[in-house]
């Protein structure tokens, strides 16, 4: 008796484990024997383009969004799930999120509850767009959450078939009710003086029209080592006002300063470069401003020692285009400095780019 054998196809599935991953995916492959072929497919998802979501002292009303492409990658036909996780703080239950894939809306609702489920060919991609926005709050508080995608094999439930899985993780999304921008670092004089290079000092403006204390406040990397200094408590900003902070009191020998220092802090240390961005934050450690320190954009640490001034028009402290040299004459006036036509700057008071015609004295009632 003759036996023919007719070709025969079998599909052997192979687990690819990486040991920096938990994912779990097809790899793909193919052998054959004689009038027998053995074929492997693989199942493989990507996340290009997606970063965390990371916005501070947003309030009621904020939107902002993250766009993306979920892809296949691989060789065979997935179904897949796209939801939160790990969702954590009060301001959660306040922000929504709309869901767009292929321009096409498929979930507008609360961030916590963001669930959808579809299926993706091999070899195909998909755009998405996550939006979200804050509602409506009256207290100060954070959100942390993570965005999970899961995909696995057609026919089969998660982790009962070949599967993959991403993440984007390290979201975060911190509420204040209240400006965006209420002080700022508004001058700093990193290079020191001509009397001594530790005459250093710090300002800060207050934008708003409200007394604000801030005793407890602190400003990163403005000591040695990149350490914070403190600001202690009963200090205030009056409406609109400055905030002088010197390593040396206006009487000192070692400054040059005519005018009345607020706060005398002799921990100040300024490294001429790298010193690292000045990171002011208030008693609840929320940021309130940032000023580029890596590299200072402005300033002069010549014959004459010149400050670094934000514009009037404050805009964001870490872009060179909001500062400015202070080096008009009304910088080097005698109100300002014991040792005038040496040192420039505007101690105290508002930066030289406000004043619009040439005086000797600016209008003060600091001393």
């Amino acid at each position: 008796m003759k036996v023919y054998f007719h070709k025969i196809s079998i599909v052997v599935l192979f687990i690819l484990f990486a040991l920096s991953s938990d994912t779990q995916a097809f790899f793909e492959d193919s052998e054959k024997t004689k009038k027998n072929l053995f074929k492997a497919g693989m199942l493989d998802m990507k996340i290009d383009g997606a970063n965390p979501f990371v916005q501070r002292n947003v309030v009621e009303g904020d939107e902002f969004f993250q766009e993306f492409y979920l892809k296949n990658k691989g060789t065979i036909d997935f179904d897949y799930k796209i939801f939160t996780e790990n969702v954590s703080g009060d301001l959660c239950g306040q922000l929504n999120v709309k869901a767009k894939a292929e321009g096409e809306e498929i979930f507008d609702g609360k961030l916590e509850d963001f669930s959808y489920s579809d299926n993706l060919k091999a070899g195909k991609n998909i755009n998405w767009k996550l939006e979200l926005k804050v509602g409506d709050g009256d207290w100060e508080e954070k959100c942390k959450f993570d965005v999970y995608f899961n995909a696995w094999q057609k026919n089969f439930s998660f982790k009962q078939g070949w599967n993959d899985a991403e993440e984007i993780s390290g979201n975060e999304i911190v509420f204040i009710d209240e400006p965006k921008k209420r002080v700022i670092i508004n001058e700093v004089m990193w290079m020191g003086s001509t009397a001594s290079s530790s005459d250093e000092w710090i300002e800060l403006r207050n934008l708003s029209d409200e007394k604000i204390d801030i005793g407890g406040w602190e400003i990163e990397n403005a000591r040695s080592s990149g350490s914070s200094l403190k600001i202690p408590g009963g200090k205030s900003i009056d409406s609109n006002g400055y905030f002088l902070i010197s390593n040396y009191s206006d009487e000192s020998a070692n400054s040059v300063l005519a005018v009345e220092v607020d706060e005398v802090n002799s921990s100040i240390s300024l490294s001429n470069f790298g010193n690292g961005n000045l990171v002011l934050k208030n008693e609840k450690e929320n940021i309130e401003d940032e000023v580029m320190g890596i590299e200072w954009f402005f300033g002069e640490n010549g014959n004459n020692k010149k400050s670094m001034e934000r514009n009037n028009e404050y805009g964001n402290g870490l872009e060179e285009k909001n500062w400015h040299t202070c080096e008009r004459e009304i910088c080097a006036s005698g109100y300002f400095w014991d040792k005038p036509e040496e040192n420039f700057g505007t101690p105290g008071e508002k930066n030289s780019d406000i004043f619009k015609i040439r005086i000797e004295k600016p209008p003060s009632t600091r001393r």
